[in-house]
């Protein structure tokens, strides 16, 4: 089991800051929960082309992970992963649409 901790917008659109999820790795992990949290989730993490936003920062037991040059990055049972999504001002509709 997986411990995610959500921020911001990701938060607010899962109602919860702190999730457990089965993983293997990240990709499947992000795009679990893409899939329960719906578009809103799914567009603070990837542009419109389904590329992983630019400023979207991972981190895995305190260590930071570029997602978009390693999303197949294995997850082991009890890693605590931490989803920040790009902060800015206004909806992500609005500043990325």
């Amino acid at each position: 089991m997986v411990k995610v901790r959500l921020f911001f917008e990701l938060m607010n659109i899962a109602g919860k800051s702190e999730i457990e999820r089965h993983a293997s790795n990240l990709d499947e992990l992000i795009k679990s929960l893409s899939q329960e949290f719906g578009g809103q989730f799914f567009e603070a993490i990837y542009d419109p082309k389904g590329v992983p936003r630019e400023h979207f920062l991972v981190y895995v037991n305190d260590k930071h992970i570029n997602y978009r040059d390693n999303p197949s990055m294995p997850l082991n049972d009890g890693d605590v992963v931490l989803l920040i999504p790009p902060v800015g001002g206004g909806s992500f509709a609005s500043n990325y649409g």
